[in-house]
């Protein structure tokens, strides 16, 4: 049988549909609101090559013909599938995406956790002006004779091309727009396509930065020595330390106990030394500029100054752009800096270290996100399956409970090389006024500094107030000179003839009478920094003093160079705030005096205590460093008080078993989670009133899920400062102990809590501040 004949099946292929590629674009539209504020919008051919996750663009909104945004997403869609038209991206104002998706699921957490518009976290983990000073010229470049392809560009493009080649000058788009009457959202693209043909080269280059592709600046004072510094033997402990991180698979976070001077940079160092061979980066976070700076020299001795970025405050926008930049092509690998450092963009991070994780400048106050850096770490280890070191001699409570808790408590309880511990001793000013002594030094402090100078040893004298008297009062009315923006009492500044208010800035001359009984019988009282140093000088005329204090380190570099002249010598006894309880190691260092040691204690805050204790415990810490032993004299009118014995002894574990007492009772955490809701407003009654509503509110929210008993409120009461800048504050405390449900039950009711004009809301997530 033949067989049939066999029949071609004709299939029509079905017309082609046209293919636009979407992005997803976050944009600045000027609101609170914590959802994201993304629309899409078309990517026109001529910017396709250059927009990505991450990039700054420029779009249209509503009637505004541009504003800044981030791509969050792109995707490809049939344009019959759209049911409408898109509009248009004007530009994309960077070649180089400033993150990449994994980064920006972090920042959505972060968002989401401090209950902060992702923009506004954008905003705080990026450089302050990478986008907003951005711009973009146009440069002519010269080529052979090219009219046939002249021909193929258009007579827009042609006309392009003949300007930039008679001024012979770089241009911004912008400015080509309006000069040739072209509009920008057709000159972005012509750009795009006259790039492509050879015909002009674009730049991105900073506004008022440097214009250097990579800059090697000296990056606040930090040594420019390189792979010069030998690593120390390490003791048994710390190989301990070092084998436990590197060995742990889960990658936890670890909390690193070491008593002062137990050599903990140097297991940073071992630590940051396995990453960088394994390819990995290392983060390290410090609380102070002036610690970034001196922990710093040590890094970049080691591991050389072409690997290691500095990241802090005192940066100007041109080096933190630069550098942000540098972290993100994956040229520097080891990144030293304070609290927003953590946001830096690090290549395949292998490690994040904290040092002095117990400092409370890890937590921000204001403005938001509100972060806590220690929370914020230990989600990014979480996510990137990374370990995280926190190490301090006095960790914060809530991190040695939790580090008790899962068994990730390294220590370290012995000094390098066995050295003692300090001698404290302790000096009760009451019976020194009623031995007439009314100084605020007191005979054993001088006594010993007299010592210890003649001994050519130095010194550092603690005194935890800045300025020369803080409080000013009129002997016959008795009134207090008080900001007349806030409820505090105004600080004299003799060295400028000044008075000043720490809270707002305020300045005004010294007083010279009283404006309520204009009597010109002032009296001054209180001890600051700036007094303590002008006592010190009248008593030892002939020695070199150095003070370190905000209103030293307001210049830029200042406090390095303060720093440098105590550590070379030329200095012998260091005045300051406690900043000078943080991280110095100068083997030179064999006193320490401490001036009211009671200051810290009085503060109505759930903390008080335990910032007491860091700071006398840390303090003492800085003596005795080297071979010869240390001593140090606390000076206090009421050293029976149970911290002040406890940091006499030096003893965290004592003090941390007194401290979780006081907490359990109170129900404070680590028992439960603090939030903190604060307004503020020039008119009282209109925040009072707004306050009162929205916890009452709450209240019956509570009630309704049945969160009354996991969910406790404190308030709503006045502020501890009732006024600031002309605003009146209340706050209501939040303890929880209902974990994740009641967290995000707090974000949301703040959310949707609107509050009238002219008065401000905000949340304050793991509050640590009460003031």
């Amino acid at each position: 049988m033949d067989r049939p004949e066999s029949h071609q099946a004709v299939i029509e292929a079905p017309a082609a549909q046209e293919v636009v590629m979407v992005a997803e674009v976050l944009v600045d539209v000027g609101t609170k609101a914590l959802e994201r504020k993304v629309f899409s919008y078309r990517i026109p051919d001529g910017l396709l090559p250059v927009a990505a996750v991450g990039a700054p663009v420029s779009v249209p909104f509503g009637g505004h013909p541009q504003l800044p945004g981030f791509i969050l997403n792109l995707s490809p869609l049939p344009e019959e599938e759209l049911g409408y038209k898109l509009r248009d991206i004007n530009d994309v104002l960077d070649e180089q995406p400033l993150f990449g998706p994994e980064y920006l699921a972090f920042l959505e957490w972060v968002s989401h956790y401090y209950a902060t518009p992702l923009l506004q976290v954008i905003g705080c983990a990026l450089p302050g002006t990478l986008v907003q000073k951005l711009r973009k010229e146009v440069f002519f470049q010269k080529f052979p004779d090219q009219a046939e392809d002249e021909a193929a560009l258009g007579t827009d493009g042609r006309r392009v091309l003949r300007y930039l080649q008679e001024k012979q000058k770089a241009y911004t788009p912008k400015y080509l727009s309006t000069q040739l009457k072209i509009p920008l959202k057709t000159l972005t693209p012509l750009v795009q396509k006259l790039k492509q043909a050879g015909c002009v080269s674009v730049e991105t280059q900073l506004k008022d930065g440097p214009k250097r592709s990579r800059v090697k600046s000296k990056q606040s004072g930090a040594s420019t020595e390189s792979g010069e510094l030998s690593p120390l033997a390490l003791t048994e402990a710390q190989q301990q330390v070092v084998a436990s991180v590197l060995a742990n698979e889960n990658n936890v976070p670890y909390v690193l106990f070491g008593v002062t001077g137990s050599g903990k940079t140097e297991v940073y160092m071992a630590l940051t030394q396995q990453m960088l061979d394994q390819g990995k980066s290392v983060l390290l976070l410090v609380p102070e500029i002036a610690l970034t700076s001196q922990i710093a020299k040590r890094f970049l001795a080691r591991f050389g100054a072409e690997n290691v970025a500095l990241w802090h405050s005192n940066l100007s926008d041109g080096e933190k752009n630069v550098a942000w930049r540098e972290i993100l092509a994956g040229q520097r690998r080891l990144v030293i800096g304070t609290r927003s450092a953590v946001f830096t963009p690090l290549q395949d991070l292998g490690l994040i270290l904290m040092d002095e994780c117990h400092d409370g400048s890890f937590k921000q106050d204001a403005p938001a996100p509100r972060y806590d850096v220690r929370t914020v770490a230990r989600e990014m280890a979480r996510r990137f399956d990374i370990p995280v070191v926190m190490g301090s001699a006095t960790p914060d409570v809530v991190s040695y409970h939790q580090a008790l808790a899962d068994g990730t408590l390294l220590r370290l309880s012995e000094r390098f090389g066995s050295r003692p511990m300090a001698e404290v001793t302790l000096v009760n000013m009451n019976h020194e006024r009623a031995a007439g002594n009314t100084s605020g030094l007191s005979r054993a402090l001088v006594a010993a500094l007299k010592e210890n100078l003649e001994r050519e040893e130095q010194a550092i004298v603690l005194m935890n107030r800045r300025g020369f008297y803080t409080v000013i009062t009129c002997a016959q009315c008795e009134t207090v000179f008080e900001c007349p923006h806030c409820e505090v009492s105004l600080t004299l500044h003799r060295d400028a003839a000044q008075a000043r208010c720490h809270y707002c800035g305020y300045v005004t001359a010294q007083p010279e009478y009283c404006p309520h009984c204009a009597s010109m019988d002032l009296v001054s009282s209180g001890t600051g920094t700036q007094r303590v140093a002008e006592d010190l000088a009248g008593l030892f005329p002939e020695v070199k003093l150095a003070r370190l204090d905000s209103d030293v380190t307001q210049r830029k570099e200042a406090s390095q160079a303060v720093l440098d002249e105590f550590r070379s010598g030329e200095a012998q006894v260091l005045v300051g705030t406690q900043m000078v309880a943080k991280g110095l190691d100068i083997p030179n260092v064999t006193l320490v005096g401490v001036i009211n040691a009671d200051t810290s204690f009085s503060l109505p805050d759930y903390q008080s205590s335990e910032r007491g204790f860091q700071l006398l415990t840390q303090v003492a810490g800085r003596a005795g460093r080297g071979e010869k032993p240390g001593r140090v004299v606390v000076q206090s009118v009421a050293p029976e008080h149970a911290v002040i014995q406890f940091a006499r002894a030096q003893d965290f574990e004592a003090f941390y078993d007194f401290e979780l007492m006081s907490r359990e009772r109170m129900q404070f955490p680590p028992y439960s989670q603090l939030f903190r809701l604060m307004v503020s407003s020039p008119e009282e009654q209109k925040a009072w009133q707004f306050i009162s509503a929205a916890v009452e509110h709450l209240r019956v929210k509570l009630m309704r899920e049945g969160l009354t008993e996991d969910i406790e409120l404190l308030g709503p009461a006045p502020c501890v400062i009732p006024r600031i800048q002309r605003k009146y504050r209340f706050h209501c405390l939040v303890k929880t102990r209902a974990g994740k449900p009641g967290h995000w039950l707090l974000n949301r009711f703040y959310q949707a809590v609107k509050p009238p004009e002219g008065v401000v809301f905000t949340l304050d997530v793991d509050a640590q501040t009460l003031l």
